[in-house]
């Protein structure tokens, strides 16, 4: 994943989506969230990702990442979690939108364990299907948030 997930890629794709919204679309407070939250997803993947981001694509090293997901998965969602609903009050989201972090989280707890049963059975030996499925549920979750935090 190094050029989804490479520290580089985030302050550019950050960057990027601050100045484009706020100077292409006029939307100020918009682009500096979007970009804030592009962010914190780096800072959420350090803390939770095993050692495997890098600091630009293509540099091998050093590998970053405390690896919350594999030592301790459950604090590590504990911590997604409980990052969501703090956006969630920060941003004085509805209720809508905090059953979407609730569900959300919820639904993604069998990823985080093998304890814990789920669809990710069906997807073993089969890295793309992976990868495209974790895609869907970006861009559907996205098109929820995006709905459910409009101001009426």
């Amino acid at each position: 994943m190094p050029y989804s997930h490479s520290v580089g890629t985030a302050l550019v794709a950050a960057l990027a989506a601050w100045l484009i919204i706020e100077n292409g679309f006029g939307r100020a407070v918009l682009g500096r969230a979007v970009g804030l939250g592009i962010m914190s997803h780096l800072i959420l993947d350090l803390v939770t990702h095993g050692h495997d981001i890098v600091l630009w694509p293509g540099l091998p090293s050093p590998k970053l990442g405390l690896g919350l997901y594999e030592a301790a998965p459950f604090a590590a969602f504990i911590i997604e979690f409980a990052y969501g609903i703090f956006c969630w009050r920060v941003y004085r989201g509805g209720r809508g939108l905090l059953a979407l972090i609730v569900i959300g989280n919820l639904a993604n707890l069998s990823f985080l364990s093998p304890a814990i049963p789920g669809p990710e059975y069906y997807f073993a030996g089969l890295p793309l299907v992976v990868v495209t499925v974790v895609f869907v549920q970006i861009v559907v979750t996205l098109v929820l948030i995006g709905v459910l935090a409009r101001r009426v």
